[in-house]
Parts: structure tokens; sequence; C-alpha cells
């Protein structure tokens, strides 16, 4: 806080700009940037979905969540493989999507492991903008029913057309 001659206003200080936020300040509304209202994990995603949505939860999951977890959600990607194979005992594997602790898990807490990482799994928050990481929740519920469908989930109109 001295003197400083560089700056007309002779502060060293500089006064915020208008509108910044501090990094790390949460944003908006928390259900949105942190999957939390209180201490209680968002139950569903607090977005509308729509086919945009999910087009861009399977981009964004084929290259950030692929490598490991697998295209289909099994957590049988390349990286998982490689490291399966070089059997060197510190591999963590990745968790399969489609075990019923994970489909059971609110939409809050898969979008704060992807923000902030568990386990071995980084967290992707500083890469993955707010929206991409709710459009992955979204891509990875839809992997989820495509793995445990039932009839009922096929519109009746279909149904007659199934063996």
């Amino acid at each position: 806080q001295s003197r400083n001659l560089l700056f007309a206003d002779r502060r060293a200080m500089r006064p915020p700009v208008a509108g910044t936020v501090a990094r790390g300040a949460a944003l908006g509304d928390p259900a949105l940037t942190a999957g939390k209202v209180g201490d209680a994990w968002v139950e569903t995603i607090p977005m509308e979905i729509d086919a945009e949505m999910m087009q861009r939860g399977r981009e964004r999951y084929n290259v950030f969540c692929s490598p490991c977890h697998g295209l289909s959600g099994y957590g049988d990607g390349m990286i998982a493989k490689r490291a399966d194979e070089l059997q060197e005992g510190t591999w963590t594997p990745p968790t399969s999507f489609h075990t019923d602790l994970i489909r059971q898990r609110e939409d809050g807490h898969l979008y704060n492991t992807i923000n902030n990482g568990i386990r071995n799994m980084p967290a992707y928050g500083s890469q993955i903008p707010v929206a991409d990481r709710w459009a992955i929740v979204a891509y990875v519920r839809a992997l989820q029913r495509s793995q445990n469908a039932t009839v009922d989930d096929v519109p009746p109109d279909i149904r007659a057309q199934l063996r």
C-alpha cells in the first residue's frame, strides 16, 4: 500500500476491475456451479436437457472420460487397459458407471466428481466449463440407461416391432 509514481493516482494497490470475481469464488446458483444446495447434492441436472446438450456431453465424455472409463462406461478405456497390462500394482481401476452405487448417486455428486476429482481421478473443473460438466453427467445417465433398459423404456408405438 505504498506510493507508486508509475500510476496517475500514485497508488501501488490497483482497484479491482468492475465485474471481476475472485478465482474460486462461487458464481451464481450453487446448485448449478457446485452441484449442491446447502449440504445436499442436487438430485437432477439443474439445466434443460435437449439433443444439443446430449451431443455436447457425448463429445466431452469421449475427450475427457473415455480414455479411462471407456466408450460405454465400464472402466475399460485404453489407459485402464494399458495400466492393467503393465501390472505395476499402483493402478486404481476406474469405476464402472453401471454399478448400483454409481447409478444411485445424485447428479450433483457426479458433477462434483468431474469438477473436483475423486481418489486417483483428477479434477477437471479448470478444464471443463460448468455447462459441459452437466452435459457429461447427462450423457453418463444416458449410458447407464442404455445398459439397464427395460421394455418399459421403449415407446409404446415401437414396442410392437420388438421380438
